[in-house]
């Protein structure tokens, strides 16, 4: 009975991700160990379609903050990329709006930003088409516009850098879907964006902790590149690696810290996505304590029941 009532839930319910803020220094962010001070959740303003992860900073001004992220829509069990119009309102942050830009049969995430001679260009993952394209985004019409196929293996969470004349693009392959496949970073690199990346290097781990986690970065003239540890579960934290390269172009890691999630808060069960535009940080985060339920139409009936269910245990 008691597996039964936990088949029927898994089914008509899901955990939930978030987006949050926090402010602070990048200097302060590599220099600690958990999330300081602590993440203001986003205030979803009666949303309930579904969630929101892999948030990308696009910029922030005085009439609000607009970010890309991955939204997770119940209904099609699958993610598309979506803008998020947020208004920042004393210490809360409001939803004020849910764009979707990009949505296509299969799952989209990961919606990394890259800047180059002014063009924005976005390379969400999308494993299932067996590729990495990358695409050109027309803010003002909030569209894609697809540019190149640049690489034809199905990797995730792909990180785009361009150091001195080469693109870099770095990310693991998905093939059964085991966190075991977090272990060996492939790179691949261009001297143009419009042509084919080729397979340059991998680097290979003995831990799951080299899948991407947001926009690599500069700080102090160091190359900093985020990525999640996926050991003992998904996104446990976030690891910042500095990249160093030879006269080769050849990379080597080396980890400065990790960022922990804040176990006791809320969303603090995991940290896989850190992104940043001067001092204003976002991350996401899962609560797997609280359930979501999918349908409206029978929601408070599991729900009650899920409730008795853990109270007589």
């Amino acid at each position: 009975m008691k597996q039964t009532l936990i088949n029927i839930v898994n089914f008509f319910s899901d955990i939930k991700y978030q987006v949050g803020f926090f402010v602070s220094e990048i200097d302060d962010v590599l220099s600690k160990k958990t999330l300081s001070p602590k993440v203001i959740w986003i205030k979803t303003n009666g949303y309930k379609n579904g969630w929101f992860a892999d948030p990308f900073l696009l910029r922030k001004d005085d009439k609000g903050i607009k970010l890309l992220v991955e939204e997770y829509v119940y209904e099609n069990k699958k993610g598309r990329i979506s803008l998020l119009d947020v208004h920042k309102l004393g210490d809360k942050y409001l939803l004020h709006e849910v764009i979707p830009i990009w949505d296509i049969d299969t799952h989209l995430s990961f919606p990394y930003i890259f800047r180059d001679m002014d063009v924005i260009y976005l390379c969400p993952e999308n494993y299932q088409s067996g590729k990495v394209i990358l695409y050109e985004f027309d803010e003002n019409r909030r569209s894609l516009i697809p540019y190149n196929v640049i690489i034809d293996k199905p990797l995730v969470d792909v990180q785009i850098v361009k150091i001195e004349n080469f693109y870099y693009a770095m990310g693991v392959q998905r093939i059964n879907g085991d966190m075991s496949e977090t272990r060996e970073l492939q790179i691949y690199r261009s001297k143009t964006l419009n042509e084919k990346f080729e397979l340059f290097q991998t680097i290979k781990n003995t831990l799951n902790e080299e899948r991407g986690a947001g926009q690599i970065f500069i700080d102090k003239s160091r190359i900093i590149r985020p990525a999640q540890s996926c050991e003992g579960g998904y996104g446990t934290c976030t690891i910042f690696y500095e990249l160093s390269f030879d006269s080769d172009g050849i990379i080597t890691e080396r980890e400065i810290c990790r960022l922990y999630p804040q176990q006791k808060k809320h969303y603090g069960l995991s940290l896989h996505t850190f992104n940043f535009i001067d001092n204003l940080c976002v991350v996401d985060g899962h609560d797997n304590k609280n359930l979501y339920w999918v349908s409206r139409y029978i929601s408070p009936v599991l729900d009650r029941i899920w409730k008795s269910s853990k109270n007589h245990s």
